[in-house]
């Protein structure tokens, strides 16, 4: 049944509310800033840091539905705190952050978000070193991605992940060998997206070869074992796990032609095998190339393109020295600054481009535009299939700038546009929209 959309109004909040939330941008900054945040300071006066923001944001289609369009304000309060400790040769470093949404139109979406991270960066002797990282993370799953089950597309869905990711590496000189691992585990709160519900554990290992000059090269094999643990057997109607088995060969390359340029990688040859969904099935190429090209001494243009399938969103496999720091396999924060697992598409070709320029020594403005051509999975999307009219193309376009008042104070806000187009339709109409959202924040760091 189609609901009677809903036109947001400041007048209906309650001006204590909207008095008090005005008055902390003095005194916060913008959530998509602050949750996922840099393992390390940069140039840390102290090797740790506390942070206070406050956001304002709107959105004029807060389901992303293609008509009956819910526009909403968010105020997001948010508290985090990190720190960067080297102890003799080794490194701790950690950050932990926890915000407080509220909606003006939809109070069911209320309620907290945690995002922490957890590392060591060690070595022993003169050869062998490795990381260790833990991340866990519980925050709105994003509506941009939720097919088109019958369940309540507006009520709460927390999407919980837990990864553990481990590396190591031995030699410095031209041959180095590379050991990999990694546990993911996706969960949601709502019932309805229990078919969602994603495990997996990744092992690998390869050779690093750098030859001097500006190029190195990586040679890699990965082995994946994962379940969709709640999927439902179409033929006798049962919830069964869907196991799948996932082999990568990487071959990965960065080459660093002068200070202004780094060009990195990356071409696999996967190989991915369902046991009850086999429309899952992969057997092809994906990859990742990356462009960091500092334009002058205030602008960096950052180019990435890749290419991946649905249970390699959020999957961060390779050793951080394989991965540009751009790299798609890692999860990409959203509009609202989490970070999302959840993804319709069971494979995804993808092209971003963004530029960073240094106004001043206090302002900063980002301009980036994305457009991903997708396939559908069968069992998120109704209407999905395995002819070409199961695609669908999504396109953004963002504007931020923030203005750092003093070394404890800043202030940002920006603007973004999504669309996605598809011929797919579905029990609830169409499965395209268009979103429009702007935010204005502010901060106060510690440290």
């Amino acid at each position: 049944m189609n609901r009677t959309p809903r036109r947001t109004s400041f007048r209906k909040l309650p001006l204590a509310s909207l008095a008090g939330a005005m008055a902390s941008l003095l005194i916060a900054g913008p959530v998509s800033a602050q949750l996922v945040l840099p393992e390390g300071l940069d140039s840390p006066l102290r090797p740790y840091y506390v942070q206070v923001s406050q956001t304002l944001s709107y959105d004029s289609n807060l389901f992303r539905a293609q008509r009956d369009e819910d526009s909403d304000v968010i105020s997001s309060t948010a508290l985090t705190g990190g720190f960067d400790q080297q102890i003799g040769r080794q490194r701790v470093f950690g950050n932990a952050g926890v915000s407080g949404n509220v909606y003006q139109d939809n109070d069911q979406l209320n309620g907290l978000g945690y995002n922490l991270m957890l590392g060591l960066a060690w070595e022993a002797g003169s050869r062998l070193n490795g990381t260790a990282r833990v991340r866990a993370s519980q925050n709105q799953a994003s509506f941009a991605d939720y097919g088109s089950f019958s369940a309540d597309r507006t009520g709460k869905n927390r999407e919980q992940a837990n990864v553990l990711d481990l590396s190591a590496q031995y030699g410095r000189g031209v041959v180095g060998l590379e050991a990999l691992a990694n546990h993911t585990d996706i969960s949601y709160s709502d019932g309805g997206f229990s078919s969602r519900d994603r495990k997996s554990s990744t092992v690998g290992g390869g050779l690093r070869f750098r030859p001097g000059g500006p190029w190195s090269f990586g040679l890699t094999a990965r082995f994946t074992e994962g379940e969709y643990p709640d999927t439902v057997d179409l033929n006798t109607g049962e919830t069964v796990p869907d196991d799948y088995d996932r082999r990568d060969i990487d071959l990965t390359a960065q080459y660093q032609a002068t200070g202004r340029s780094v060009l990195s990688a990356r071409i696999s040859h996967t190989d991915e095998e369902h046991d009850l969904v086999t429309a899952r099935d992969f057997n092809g190429i994906t990859g990742a190339l990356n462009w960091v090209y500092a334009a002058t001494g205030k602008t960096t243009v950052t180019t990435s393109l890749s290419r991946n399938t649905g249970t390699g969103t959020g999957s961060r496999f390779l050793p951080d020295e394989f991965l540009a720091p751009s790299d798609p396999l890692a999860p990409a924060p959203t509009q609202t600054g989490t970070v999302s697992y959840l993804t319709d598409a069971r494979r995804s070709d993808s092209l971003n481009v963004s530029a960073n320029w240094e106004a001043t020594a206090k302002i900063v403005v980002n301009a980036s535009v994305g457009y991903s051509r997708d396939r559908y999975d069968t069992r998120f999307v109704e209407g999905a299939d395995d002819d070409s009219d199961s695609t669908g193309n999504t396109k953004s376009l963002r504007l931020a700038a923030s203005y750092a008042i003093s070394r404890a104070w800043s202030l940002g806000c920006g603007l973004a546009y999504y669309s996605r187009d598809t011929e797919i339709s579905t029990s609830t109409g169409s499965f395209g929209y268009d979103a429009t959202t702007a935010y204005c924040s502010a901060a106060l760091r510690l440290q």
